[in-house]
Parts: structure tokens; C-alpha cells; sequence
């Protein structure tokens, strides 16, 4: 199956249709036809998020049995408040299976049509969006009126606009049905629109005075830098104008249009700008724009005039933040320790916090302006050769006081999940700091003036230059993370999530090992070429001297799983019986997307009991995402694994 999100949107909308139909005359070939493109669905990361986000279920959910899947359905109706849900509770108690997996399926293209709709990444004009919607309101009614329910019964809901409630009356669903049929019937898909040629030169002088305005603020603002910010020497752009249902409050320009440009920097000294001459009433973003292009910007509310008019202040303004997260990000790259405190008790004050010195130690007063108290932080700092001591900060826990964490490099979320409820600890380290000054410039405030001005302009002007190497290093990094983001769950991108494996691991352990050698060992698992990754353990470091030494592991097995649920019981199979090979050893890695079931924590768990026990640790994306960000800061990536190694060993 053709798996683009534009093509699962319009099947979306057929296999709903098709729920009827199979109730009134039932068709196990087009029952696994639905089911088929429900897994083809959750094998993209980001509707699989979204499914999970309203279900809260993290496996993988057609497999979930039929009853409990439709409880958490039910759940979900329950929260929003839907009317219909006492037929639903009906089906559930009938227990008729048939009933139950179609309520399913129905109830789950539901969702994924809420998806579409109302995703960053498609843009949809507010006409197209009434007419899908109609038409999942009106699958859904024929469904109902197939299950012997002939009226909608009464309901109230709350009126923003008029601000008052609105009361509805009891509808037969025959009639709704036919009134729904005729709107859909009546309504006209527009083709695309071409853009006028006037509008396009206006967006194309906005665009070539805003690259030169770009390299002119540059220079006059932070001169020695220019040559460091991204389109400085070069950018190609891919302009796009669409129709979108999207609104922001309170704009000039009541427009149903935005601007999307993406931008990719070169090195040619031009500007190259390539529109779309049409503007579509539907736009499928990644589609459209490709993998060349990571930064995007969409602009609301198009108005063309005022591209015209008022441009001036709108490309200074947009500039200004533009090259101020420039800025962060480069001293993100090249920051040192005392810069590093000069940051972060800055980030701190501008959270609203003061900074004192009592009795030779650095104290957060924290405010509540709401009722007036404050509490009082010690502050505690881990250097950047300074391990994070997990085992030093939790005997805090017991303590009176309170305490501030502050890392100078990355905490792993596993530590980081274990202080969530720990209320006389906060933890930040170095991508919280760095997220927080992001938000305060996106937020275009003057209080990061001195965070720029006083701080890190100053620091990079004098120390950029000996930084290069790991200003690419970075690049390197914020390129891996975005491709195993981008990279769909499931079968359909089993390889493509083998391959960035490969590419992570070399990134991150190649200067762990003494002549690092990484093999690819392919083997046939139901029906799958499946390679796992053997990488020789010559490394002094001493996680990697640990399991060779208690594990037996001379050589590491490390096998991938792009798997759209979290790793079981049988997940560990094949790595477990490569773990009983004298040239192996008892250790190995499995690369997932989800991490551990509980079921496989208790199996992980288990093998440590055997003789000869083995570890085999699993690694979440977000753990994968950890190690590369530790290596983007010269950090150790081990620690990761042993952080990970620590909590099943102590577990057991």
C-alpha cells in the first residue's frame, strides 16, 4: 500500500464508508482490509503518538484484545463528551465480536481523521475541512442507523462566539442523514488555485529583501560572526502558498492563506527562490517540501498587501529572533564552564529567581507571586568532567532543604523520570537551560538583551574560531536525531531505521574503541533480512571493561527493532540465543522505538538469574536520542548505558 500521508488520508475516508456497508453485510476480506491500513497508520510515529495520546495505550493497538480496545475507546468518548455513547456501552456488553471489531475500527479512523485535520504539519482550507468532517459525522450516523438506532438524542453545548448555551432537540437520524448525503453531494472540491503573477513578485522582493537585510544586520550587529549564521553565504528557498483553517486571534488580515518557506543554506553567495505557482486547498507539508529543507516557518493569516507595505518592519523584526537563536545555538556549541555559570544564573534570574551568596554557597530564591512565599534552593552544580552522581544528589531526598541540580552537560531522561516526584529536587542541565533561553527570544522580549548583548556575543567573538570541528559535530548530531524522528515505525521502515542505527552508533562509541570495528551480520527472520550490528569490544573505558569482564563480552551484539510497540517477552529471543556464543558473550543492546513492556522488564530481569547470567539492555528513542546528544557535547555516552545497566542490576 502507497503509505504517503496524503494517500492514507483519502483512505481514511473511503474505509469509513465502508463501516456500514460491512455492518449491514458483513465481509471478512474487507475486515482485514481495514485492519491492514490501521497498522500501515501506526507505522507512522507521529499518528501512532497521537492515537496513544488520547487512548493511553503503549502497545500496539490493533493487537490490543477487542473488548479492552473498545473500553479505552469508550474512555476516550466518555471524555469528550460524546452522545452516542450509550450505544457504544451497548455494543461493548452485547459482546457480539463482530460488532466490537468494527466499533473499533470505526472509532479508530475517527481518530486518525482528527489527526489529519487538525496536524501542524497539513495545511487544510476551513470548506475541506467542514466536508471531511461531514462526512465522518455522517459515516457515523449511517453506522448507527445500520445497528437499529433511529434518533440523535437531545444535547446542549457552549456557544464562545454568542456566548450563551445551545440547546439541540431530539433529531430523527434518517433525516440527518439525508441532510448530511445532500451537503456532501453539493459540495464542489476546488482545484488549485494558480498564483498570481503580481503576488508571487511581491513575496519574491520580500524574500530577496529579507536575505539582504539578513547579512546587513548581521554585519552591523555581531560583526567577526557573519560568516558563522546559516544563510549568511547562501540559501535556497522553497516558497509555498496555501489554503489553511488555521486562525490566529486578533490579526490584521482575515486571510484563509499562510506562507510556508523552507530554507536550506549554500555556500553559492545568491539567494535561489522556487515557488509552487498553485495554492491548494490541501497541503501535505513533508510532501511537498522534502528532506533538503529542515527549517520551515509558516506564516497565518497571508495578507499580500502587507508584504508589500509594511515589509520593512516585519523582516526586522523576524531577523532579530532569527539571528538571536543563531547566536544560542552557536553558544551551545562552544560554551566552557565559566560562561556556562554566567548563562545559566542568568536563565535563572530571567525565570524570575534571585540569585544570592550566604555562607560561601549559592542559594535560588524561588517566588510565588501568587501567594506571596518563596523557597530557598542550594544550588548544586556538576561540571563537565564531573560525573552526574545519581547515588550523591537522591541523599538529598531525605534532607530539609531544598536543591537545584545544575548539570553542564546531558541527564538522561531515566534519571531524570526518577526526581519527578521527588519535590525537594529540581534537576536542569544543559538542554533545559537551552530551551529556556530559546523560549524567552521566540517570546521576542527585551529581557534577553543582556542574555546577548553581556553574555554570549561577548564569549563567541573571542572564542568561536578553535570551535569549528565541533560546531560540525553538532550539525552532525541535530542531523541523526532529526532522521531517526522522521524515520516511520513498523515494517515500512525497518531498514531505513537500520541504517541510521548503524550511522548513530558509529557516531557515537567510534572513539570509545581502539580501532573500531562495526560488522553488519544479516540473517532471514520471518521472511525479514535482518542484520544485527557486532562491534568488537577493544575499549579501556570502563563500562565497556565492566561487561567484558563480568559478562564474558568480548564482542557486543546489538540488534534493531523498529517495532511500533514496546519490546515483550519474545523481543528478546533472537539476541538471547546469540548471547549463549562463547564468542559473544552475555551482553548485548536492542535499539527500539518504545522501550520495555512491563512483561519485558520482568523477562530482562529474569535472564540475570540464569547461569550464566545475561544483560541485555533496551534503549527507548529517547535513550538514543540521549547518547547522541551527550557525544554532541564531548560527554561520555556510556553513561546512558550505565545508567540503564544500573537500573536492572538493582531491580532484580
Amino acid at each position: 500500500m502507497n503509505d504517503t500521508k496524503s494517500n492514507l488520508f483519502e483512505k481514511t475516508y473511503e474505509y469509513l464508508a465502508d463501516i456500514s456497508n460491512i455492518r449491514k453485510k458483513f465481509s471478512e476480506k474487507k475486515m482485514s482490509e481495514i485492519k491492514n491500513f490501521i497498522n500501515v497508520c501506526l507505522r507512522h510515529s507521529d499518528i501512532y503518538d497521537f492515537i496513544n495520546s488520547k487512548l493511553k495505550i503503549n502497545d500496539k493497538i490493533i493487537e490490543v484484545e477487542s473488548k479492552e480496545l473498545l473500553r479505552k475507546l469508550l474512555n476516550y468518548a466518555h471524555d469528550q463528551k460524546d452522545i452516542f455513547l450509550y450505544i457504544d456501552v451497548n455494543i461493548r456488553e452485547e459482546n457480539n465480536i463482530n460488532h466490537i471489531e468494527l466499533t473499533n475500527y470505526r472509532k479508530l479512523l475517527e481518530i486518525i481523521s482528527s489527526y489529519f485535520l487538525f496536524s501542524q504539519d497539513i495545511l487544510i482550507s476551513k470548506e475541506l475541512s467542514n466536508y471531511y468532517s461531514n462526512l465522518v459525522y455522517y459515516s457515523k450516523l449511517k453506522d448507527y442507523f445500520e445497528l437499529g438506532i433511529e434518533e440523535i438524542p437531545p444535547y446542549r453545548i457552549y456557544n464562545y462566539e454568542a456566548e450563551k448555551m445551545i440547546y439541540y432537540e431530539l433529531k430523527s437520524i434518517s433525516n440527518e442523514i439525508n441532510r448530511l448525503k445532500d451537503i456532501i453531494n453539493n459540495f464542489n472540491i476546488n482545484n488549485a488555485i494558480k498564483l498570481k503573477k503580481k503576488n508571487k513578485e511581491i513575496l519574491e522582493q520580500y524574500l530577496k529583501k529579507w536575505w539582504e537585510t539578513y547579512k546587513n544586520i548581521s554585519q552591523k550587529t555581531y560583526p567577526g560572526l557573519c560568516n558563522h549564521f546559516s544563510y549568511y553565504n547562501g540559501v535556497d528557498l522553497k516558497v509555498l502558498v496555501c489554503k489553511n483553517n488555521k486562525k490566529i486571534p486578533n490579526t490584521v488580515h482575515d486571510s484563509d492563506l499562510a506562507l510556508c518557506v523552507a530554507k536550506h543554506d549554500t555556500n553559492s553567495g545568491d539567494i535561489k527562490i522556487n515557488f509552487n505557482n498553485y495554492i491548494k486547498e490541501i497541503t501535505f507539508l513533508d510532501e511537498e517540501i522534502g528532506n533538503d529543507f529542515e527549517d520551515v516557518t509558516i506564516d497565518l493569516g497571508l495578507g499580500f498587501d502587507s508584504y508589500k507595505e509594511d515589509s520593512m518592519d516585519m523582516i526586522k523584526s523576524s531577523i532579530k529572533i532569527e539571528l538571536k537563536e543563531e547566536l544560542v545555538r552557536l553558544f551551545e556549541i562552544n560554551f566552557n564552564e565559566i560562561s556556562y555559570k554566567k548563562f545559566t544564573s542568568e536563565i535563572l534570574s530571567l525565570m524570575g529567581m534571585d540569585i544570592i551568596k550566604k555562607n560561601n554557597n549559592n542559594l535560588v530564591i524561588k517566588r510565588d507571586f501568587l501567594t506571596g512565599k518563596s523557597l530557598v534552593y542550594s544550588i548544586i552544580r556538576f561540571e563537565k568532567d564531573e560525573d552526574f552522581d545519581m547515588k550523591k544528589v537522591l541523599k538529598y531526598k531525605t534532607s530539609n532543604n531544598n536543591y537545584l541540580i545544575i548539570c553542564q552537560t546531558v541527564v538522561t531522561e531515566t534519571i531524570k523520570n526518577k526526581f519527578i516526584d521527588i519535590d525537594n529536587i529540581i534537576i536542569k542541565d544543559v538542554n533545559d537551560f537551552f530551551r529556556e533561553a530559546k523560549n524567552f527570544i521566540f517570546k521576542n522580549i527585551n529581557l534577553d538583551i543582556a542574555l546577548i548583548n553581556e553574555i554570549i556575543y561577548p564569549f563567541l567573538k573571542e572564542n568561536i574560531v578553535k570551535n569549528e570541528m565541533k560546531e560540525l559535530k553538532v550539525n552532525k548530531a541535530e542531523n541523526l536525531i532529526n532522521k531517526l524522528k522522521n524515520c516511520p515505525v513498523g515494517l515500512e521502515g525497518w531498514k531505513q531505521f537500520e541504517n541510521i542505527c548503524n550511522n548513530i552508533l558509529k557516531f557515537v562509541f567510534e572513539e570509545s574503541f581502539e580501532n573500531f570495528n562495526m560488522k553488519i551480520q544479516s540473517r532471514n527472520y520471518n521472511g525479514k533480512d535482518i542484520r544485527d550490528i557486532i562491534l568488537s569490544n577493544t575499549s579501556e573505558i570502563t563500562f565497556w571493561n565492566n561487561v567484558r569482564h563480568f559478562y564474558n563480552c568480548n564482542n557486543i551484539i546489538i540488534e534493531c527493532k523498529n517495532k511500533s510497540s514496546t519490546i515483550g517477552n519474545d523481543g528478546f529471543r533472537q539476541i538471547s540465543d546469540y548471547l549463549g556464543k562463547d564468542a559473544i558473550g552475555q551482553f548485548g543492546i536492542i535499539l527500539s522505538r518504545k522501550g520495555l513492556s512491563d512483561g519485558g522488564r520482568d523477562k530482562q530481569r529474569d535472564y540475570l538469574y540464569q547461569r550464566p547470567k545475561k544483560l541485555i539492555l533496551v534503549l527507548s528513542e529517547q535513550d538514543i536520542i540521549d547518547l547522541v546528544k551527550i557525544k554532541s557535547f564531548n560527554d561520555y555516552p556510556e553513561k546512558v548505558l550505565e545508567n540503564l545497566k544500573f537500573e536492572v542490576e538493582t531491580n532484580i
